[in-house]
């Protein structure tokens, strides 16, 4: 009788509270639908894909990567995983019945290989070798994504497959974009993305500039970066950080491979997909540096003549040196290593002739390991440009990147400097 006296006597107050629960519900599912199928949720019990890390170092270093994702994501599948329409980041999925394998490809984290190595575990390939498929058709080969296929197919295939995903440091992530789309000659993303950074962040930029954003620095992508990530407007996947194509706290990755250690991590998920018998194959990932290099430069030599055509504002003389500059970014030439050729060899030299000088250049640039400081040494360079302001700005937008995957979002070479480097990398006409 009191709680009747009451509920007539209070009709307000518990129609408020009513509103304010049936609030609450709602933006939980709201939250829920806005993940879609890529909030797995899965506790290790559920998860029906055993990994065996126990056969080798490399599985012990993968089964902490995967501790350090889940104690990281505890708690955050709910809430807001990334910028990205769930239809863009379906498509970065692909998946293989057969072997129980989903992979998550992201722009500037080993996709171009992985893409194509993918068409042969798949079996839409019958070539031996990924680098026998060119780096053209990493994207072709009726590769089969989450774009046309129901809640319930994905929600299937993420419990019963191994989910695989490679991590870079979104650091070095960034600038690999830059040299790569916007040093590199580049009119494709010149005319789309460079042309978009130089009017958002360019003042007084010359008309050839704005017609075609062939002279894009890093300091203004970064400042692109941090306004397309803070609007949600003129984003770029190469530029988006791999939390958002892939969702690591929604999907809970078996393997966490990583660029720094793809070769490694790469063998090791061959062997969970019984792969390893395909001879080639496997003698190819044994290889992968030398052969990914060679690789490389093929592609890159054909291209730049390619794509250095008169109409262009950067003449052929600055087009080349910007692919040896960026060899060197890469750690493919030592910084030693001056640029060899003359006006007139500008001239004349052919695709053949380029690929070969490239290849000499890597021959007298001394051991592996002293070519790959020059990383390091273009990232303090280019780092070095930007004001501290934009560097947390950065830093922020990473931060799901680094907790998720293992990276410091503030290293000391960045934000500590011990010393000014002075390589030059950036400089086009002192190579």
């Amino acid at each position: 009788m009191f709680f009747l006296k009451t509920m007539f006597r209070k009709p307000k107050r518990l129609l408020f509270c009513g509103l304010v629960c049936l609030f609450l519900l709602m933006v939980l599912f709201i939250r829920s639908q806005e993940q879609g199928p890529f909030c797995e949720n899965l506790t290790d019990e559920q998860n029906r894909v055993a990994v065996n890390f126990q056969t080798s170092v490399v599985g012990e270093i993968l089964k902490e990567r995967r501790r350090n994702l889940l104690q990281f994501c505890a708690n955050k599948e709910l809430l807001k995983a990334g910028n990205s329409s769930e239809k863009i980041t379906r498509g970065h999925f692909v998946y293989d019945i057969k072997h129980k394998f989903v992979y998550c490809a992201a722009e500037k984290a080993g996709s171009t290989f992985w893409r194509r190595l993918y068409q042969i575990i798949a079996g839409l390939s019958n070539k031996k070798s990924p680098f026998d498929i060119h780096s053209d058709s990493a994207l072709s080969g009726d590769q089969k994504t989450f774009r046309p296929i129901s809640f319930d197919f994905i929600h299937a295939l993420l419990q019963e497959s191994v989910k695989f995903v490679i991590a870079r440091d979104p650091f070095s992530r960034l600038f690999s974009g830059f040299a790569n789309k916007l040093f590199e000659v580049n009119p494709s993303f010149w005319a789309t993305v460079g042309r978009i950074v130089i009017r958002n962040t360019r003042k007084n930029a010359s008309k050839e500039s704005l017609s075609f954003g062939h002279d894009v620095s890093f300091p203004e992508l970064v400042k692109y970066v941090i306004m397309s990530e803070r609007s949600g407007a003129y984003r770029d996947g190469h530029f988006i950080p791999i939390s958002d194509h892939c969702r690591p706290c929604q999907i809970k990755y078996d393997i966490v491979a990583k660029m720094e250690t793809l070769k490694e991590d790469t063998m090791f998920a061959l062997q969970q997909l019984n792969m390893t018998h395909v001879d080639e194959l496997m003698k190819t990932i044994e290889n992968l540096d030398e052969v990914s290099e060679l690789d490389s430069i093929i592609n890159t030599s054909q291209h730049t003549l390619q794509r250095l055509v008169p109409s262009l504002p950067v003449s052929k003389a600055e087009g080349l040196r910007r692919t040896w500059r960026s060899f060197q970014y890469r750690g493919y030439i030592g910084k030693h290593i001056k640029y060899p050729l003359s006006k007139e060899e500008e001239g004349t030299i052919d695709n053949k002739g380029l690929t070969q000088l490239f290849q000499n250049a890597v021959k007298s640039s001394g051991s592996r390991k002293s070519r790959l400081a020059n990383r390091q040494l273009v990232l303090q360079e280019a780092y070095g440009q930007i004001p501290l302001e934009d560097l947390l700005a950065l830093s922020d937008i990473f931060k799901t990147d680094c907790g998720a995957f293992g990276y410091n979002c503030k290293p000391d070479y960045i934000f500590k400097p011990t010393e000014n480097v002075q390589t030059n990398f950036l400089d086009v006409w002192s190579a």
